[in-house]
């Protein structure tokens, strides 16, 4: 299981936490963690789909 996975696993034990907590501002905090770390997945470790596709013709024709 890679760190990507284990943030995912947190994120998600995390969201399911914050679906059982009765009191509202805990439960908020709790689900700012979550998206906390569903966007460092998003940041940091961008899946192969989300990513920009450019072929090496293109990215050469633009000078990047």
């Amino acid at each position: 299981m890679g760190s990507r996975d284990r943030i995912a696993a947190f994120a998600k034990a995390t969201e399911v936490y914050a679906e059982t907590l009765e009191d509202p501002d805990l439960a908020n905090v709790y689900w700012g963690k979550s998206l906390g770390l569903w966007q460092a997945i998003a940041i940091l470790g961008p899946s192969d789909s989300t990513r920009p596709v450019a072929s090496p013709a293109t990215v050469a024709a633009q000078g990047w």
